[in-house]
């Protein structure tokens, strides 16, 4: 669910950090002021998109471990059905 967005909003964000931070200044110099001026919003906003992903691997996984759990539970009883024989109690 949230993976197509962070596939379009982490590199608009590095883009945008990349930007804010080059602007107009040589390399080291632009490295420091950029974080200086910008460090705890690119954080935060990083930090925002990490536990949106966590969200939807978390779900991702929930499902999986459902599916998993379906079809260990249900495997006996398919090869009962396919051997014609009926599982003892």
């Amino acid at each position: 669910m949230f993976g197509r967005w962070l596939k379009a909003i982490l590199p608009a964000t590095a883009l945008a950090a990349f930007w804010q931070v080059t602007r107009g200044y040589a390399g080291g110099i632009a490295l420091v002021e950029g974080m200086r001026r910008s460090g705890l919003q690119m954080a935060s906003v990083l930090f925002l998109l990490y536990a949106l992903s966590l969200l939807a691997t978390a779900r991702a996984e929930r499902l999986a471990s459902d599916a998993l759990h379906r079809m260990v539970y249900g495997e006996p009883h398919y090869y009962a059905r396919l051997l014609d024989t009926k599982l003892p109690d």
